[in-house]
């Protein structure tokens, strides 16, 4: 009789054990994917920043005096 118990236990218990390890998986999965998507947005970001940035001090000196 334990031992049938005991065996039924195991049943129920790898039941949740693979159900929680398919969840675990599937989270893991969003989470890949939303960290992917915010670097690429961030990386685009980045990007839209410096091609915006104004010419070094340098070379607006050096601008200043080609058009003098």
């Amino acid at each position: 009789m334990k031992n049938e118990l005991g065996f039924a236990f195991m049943a129920v218990n790898l039941r949740k054990l693979t159900a929680y390890q398919r969840t675990n998986l599937l989270d893991r999965q969003k989470n890949k994917e939303t960290n992917i998507f915010l670097s690429m947005l961030v990386s685009f970001l980045l990007f839209l920043r410096l091609m915006g940035q104004p010419l070094s001090p340098w070379e607006e000196i050096e601008n200043l005096f080609k058009a003098g």
